[in-house]
């Protein structure tokens, strides 16, 4: 019989995500230092909880590298533990940030919601695609849509 010690890498719960990001656009790669195989993979899901691996080496050095669409987005190291222990992380700005260099193009689905106000009610209605889309069509807005913001400013969606 064997004595050998479990240990384990830290958890992640990635607790900051831009609104208009989906979770499913996330993918990580956990490499373990001077070890012979393959680094792990996997996809962000809905818990944005990347779960903790049982290893049997305290020293061995783990690497957290997360990825938007193929792009590097973020390096951690997770430290070893002889129980689980969670580290948070924000990648709101980061996301923002990698994003926006030159090189990279990241294309998502915006989850945006959309409100018109009824002058009567001065109620905000939430409004559907083809309700936008028709009021895009009206007023010959084909290139994308137009934001009216509350600080009286516009914004341009493609």
């Amino acid at each position: 019989m064997s004595n050998s010690k479990n240990y384990y890498t830290e958890a992640v719960k990635v607790v900051d995500l831009p609104v208009y990001l989906d979770e499913q656009h996330i993918n990580y790669k956990l490499v373990f230092m001077d070890q012979i195989g393959m680094p792990l993979t996997g996809k962000l899901d809905s818990s944005k909880t990347i779960a903790s691996i049982g290893i049997n080496d305290k020293h061995v050095k783990v690497m957290l590298i997360i990825y938007i669409q193929g792009i590097e987005l973020k390096k951690i190291n997770l430290s070893v533990f002889d129980d689980v222990k969670t580290k948070e992380i924000s990648l709101k700005s980061t996301v923002s940030e990698t994003c926006a260099e030159q090189d990279n193009t990241c294309s998502f689905n915006l989850k945006l919601n959309i409100y018109a106000i009824n002058k009567q009610s001065n109620q905000a209605i939430l409004l559907g695609l083809s309700e936008i889309e028709k009021i895009a069509k009206e007023r010959n807005l084909t290139l994308g849509y137009y934001i009216k913001r509350r600080s009286g400013g516009v914004s341009k969606t493609s």
